[in-house]
């Protein structure tokens, strides 16, 4: 039987069976705005195929309860499974997207939880980054990547958030996926019709070179430009960093990574990316869209910093272990709560911020008249490039996360800290610290003063002992949420 395949221009009642990442591409098409050419594989595809597969999706679930082990085995039985008339995929590469070369693979999820259908997209939730897409497909590679959009639906990390060891009912979430022509990109652009920083008066738009990816991963500043929302003039622009693109290479594995940095040149760098006629273009663009849908288009506006889990606190074999903070972990099992949180921003695809606490090698920006820091120099601790200051290695970090470092209890202090948060368009700021009556405090006080919204994750911090934690959180109201990472809803 031959795959069904749904094309961008043809939505109508059958809608429902694609996922609304489809669905909202599709409806800009429909009123002229400018989508590549593209068709969607429906939810009934991805249904018929896996059907055969399910007890041997259930059988990992009862007998895995490492959910690495249940990830990996569960991702070979999707990816290593046959297609059905794969050759209709390439069929309909040719019928709606003649002539392209490569293709971008993108999934649209529906997970279950608790007996209840998540969308993917909606108006309530995004799940953005939650599931697997690729990009500069070649034709032949479409079908198994079509599967590995599929096996995204059981990651470690959708098996961690989701709690599929207890929740049997995860194994029938559905998959639709997109497949559409692959544009490579010059330029790239997040545009914010409602600056989340500035208010309603205001429309707000970053510019890179190359794929966007280097601005949503906060791996590049581009080019700032803030608007009047009404008229569309220029208010002010800030040239970015843009000291590298994103691009890629062809997909011939769909298990490694085909994205490539490719530097920017010194030149091209100090210049801003898009004339001025463009901007107004996008601006034009940005404004449409929000007519559209009727709601301001905008960005993610939260943030996780994760302060001072750093080897010399936090490590029984650093000297500043010994005031308690190594025990306070271990027996309120602070390293797995801070990972819950960690993962639970993952999956809503927000960034996470880590701070630490570091001095130069001949510690001359060190505080030496400070209670705390004083005698740093002394132990020979705390020095940049050391073990001594890295993130402890039971701590979730990526090599794709944002690192500040600091040299004064508070993060915010001569760090660019509030430079970074402004030009992301953050708003909310979660913090998990260590010390919780220490830089957890001093970094609630300086957001709050900052004007940010701040929330405490007070089971994901530590202090020296339960007194000081406690006092700390009893304190921290006056400025801020204070929260568990159950509490979380991201």
């Amino acid at each position: 039987m031959s795959i069904s395949t749904i094309a961008m221009g043809e939505l109508n009642d059958r809608s429902p069976e694609l996922g609304n990442k489809v669905k909202n591409l599709a409806s800009l098409a429909q009123v002229g705005i400018r989508v590549p050419r593209g068709f969607g594989l429906p939810f009934s595809v991805y249904t018929e195929h896996t059907i055969q597969l399910m007890s041997s999706l259930e059988r990992i679930r009862t007998q895995e309860k490492d959910y690495s082990i249940m990830a990996r085995r569960m991702y070979d039985v999707v990816t290593k499974s046959s297609l059905k008339d794969a050759g209709s995929i390439l069929d309909a590469l040719d019928k709606h997207i003649p002539g392209a070369q490569y293709f971008a693979v993108r999934s649209a999820g529906a997970p279950v939880v608790n007996h209840t259908e998540i969308a993917e997209d909606s108006a309530g939730i995004s799940l953005a980054g939650q599931y697997e897409s690729f990009l500069l497909v070649p034709a032949r590679n479409v079908p198994q990547v079509v599967l590995s959009c599929y096996a995204s639906l059981f990651s470690e990390r959708c098996l961690r958030r989701f709690k599929v060891a207890e929740d049997a009912g995860y194994l029938w979430s559905r998959m639709s996926v997109l497949i559409q022509e692959m544009c490579p990109a010059q330029l790239s652009v997040v545009v914010m019709t409602r600056d989340p920083v500035e208010g309603d008066d205001y429309f707000g738009m970053e510019v890179t070179y190359g794929a966007c990816e280097a601005i949503v991963s906060g791996e590049v500043q581009g080019d700032l430009y803030l608007l009047n929302r009404i008229t569309g003039d220029i208010l002010s622009i800030e040239t970015g960093t843009k000291n590298f693109r994103i691009g890629y290479e062809p997909l011939t594995d769909w298990r490694v990574d085909n994205k490539v940095k490719l530097p920017v040149p010194e030149q091209e760098r100090k210049k801003f990316a898009a004339p001025q006629k463009l901007i107004a273009s996008i601006y034009d663009l940005g404004m449409l869209i929000e007519h559209h849908f009727g709601t301001p288009q905008t960005s993610n506006m939260k943030t996780l910093l994760v302060i001072d889990f750093i080897n010399e606190i936090v490590d029984e074999k650093g000297k500043l272990s010994g005031k308690g903070y190594v025990s306070f972990i271990r027996e309120n099992s602070t390293f797995e709560k801070l990972n819950e949180a960690i993962a639970k921003f993952r999956m809503a695809n927000l960034p996470i911020i880590f701070v630490r606490l570091a001095f130069k090698d001949d510690y001359s920006d060190q505080p030496k008249s400070s209670p705390v820091f004083g005698k740093a120099h002394e132990f020979g601790i705390l020095s940049e490039g050391t073990w001594s200051t890295e993130v402890h290695a039971s701590v979730d970090k990526k090599d794709s996360d944002t690192v500040i470092t600091k040299n004064r209890v508070s993060a915010f202090h001569n760090t660019g800290l509030t430079k970074l948060l402004r030009d992301k368009g953050i708003t909310d700021i979660y913090i998990c610290a260590v010390a919780t009556d220490l830089a957890g405090e001093a970094a609630a006080r300086s957001a709050h003063d900052y004007d940010f919204k701040v929330t405490v994750i007070g089971d994901a911090c530590a202090a020296a002992n339960s007194a000081d934690h406690q006092k700390s959180l009893a304190f921290l109201p006056k400025i801020a949420t204070v929260a568990t990472v159950a509490d979380l809803d991201i």
